[in-house]
C-alpha cells in the first residue's frame, strides 16, 4: 500500500456549491485492471472524492472492479466513465476514465480526444463536462510524456495552453475548465507558464 502512495498523483480541488463541497482529484492508476491490484484499498482512498478523474487505466474490466468495492465500501451508488479508445501508440496505449458519486455529480457530455494535429502529445487530452448542483464545468486529463528527457515533457505541457483553448472553444458558453492529470513535472515549471496565464482555468496536480 506504500507503494500506491507514491504512484498516486493528486491534487483536490474544492468546489463550493452553495452549502455543500465537492472534493475532486485525479490519480495516475498504474495499469488499473493489469495484474493484482488491491482494489478494496484503492476505494478507500477513491472514496474520499466525489469526482476522480484516472490515467493509466488499461482496460474496463479494472473500472467495473472499482466500481464495486467503491459501492461495497460505501453503500452508496458509483458510476464511471471511459473514454472510447486508448490513446497512445501501437506499442503502448492507455484509457482516461472518470469515477464519481451517483447522488452529488452528473455526467452531461462527453467532449472526446483533443484533436493534436500538430502531434503535440504522445498521448491526446480527453475531456467531459459535469455538474455538480448549479456549479458545471469541463474536466480535462490529461497524462504527459516522461520520455527519455526532461524537455519532451516540458514541450508537452507548454502546449497545454492549446488544449484548453481547445476544449473552452468547443462550448464557448462554459467558462469553468479543469485541467487534472499526472504532468511528469512540478507545478512550478516554467513549461507551465503558458497555462497559467489562462484566466478562466483550474489546475490540478
Amino acid at each position: 500500500m506504500k507503494s500506491l502512495f507514491k504512484i498516486l498523483l493528486f491534487f483536490m480541488l474544492y468546489a463550493n456549491i452553495f452549502s455543500s463541497t465537492a472534493v475532486i482529484a485525479t490519480f495516475n492508476t498504474k495499469h488499473l485492471g493489469w495484474g493484482e491490484k488491491n482494489y478494496s484499498k484503492l476505494a478507500e482512498i477513491i472514496s474520499l472524492f466525489d469526482l476522480t478523474g484516472l490515467e493509466e487505466v488499461m482496460n474496463k474490466r479494472g473500472m467495473e472492479k472499482l466500481k464495486q468495492e467503491l459501492e461495497l465500501l460505501t453503500g452508496e451508488q458509483w458510476e464511471y466513465h471511459i473514454s472510447p479508445i486508448k490513446t497512445g501508440n501501437s506499442k503502448y496505449g492507455e484509457y482516461f476514465a472518470y469515477i464519481w458519486r451517483k447522488d452529488i455529480v452528473y455526467l452531461t457530455s462527453s467532449r472526446g480526444f483533443y484533436k493534436d494535429l500538430s502531434n503535440n502529445f504522445f498521448r491526446q487530452p480527453y475531456a467531459c463536462d459535469f455538474k455538480i448542483g448549479d456549479f458545471d464545468f469541463t474536466f480535462i486529463l490529461a497524462h504527459l510524456i516522461f520520455g527519455n528527457k526532461k524537455s519532451q515533457r516540458q514541450a508537452e505541457a507548454l502546449s497545454l495552453s492549446k488544449v484548453y483553448n481547445y476544449f473552452q472553444n468547443l462550448n464557448k458558453s462554459e467558462q469553468d475548465v479543469v485541467i487534472g492529470g499526472d504532468f511528469n513535472l512540478p507545478a512550478y515549471d516554467d513549461s507551465f507558464k503558458n497555462i497559467f496565464s489562462m484566466k478562466t482555468r483550474y489546475f490540478m496536480q
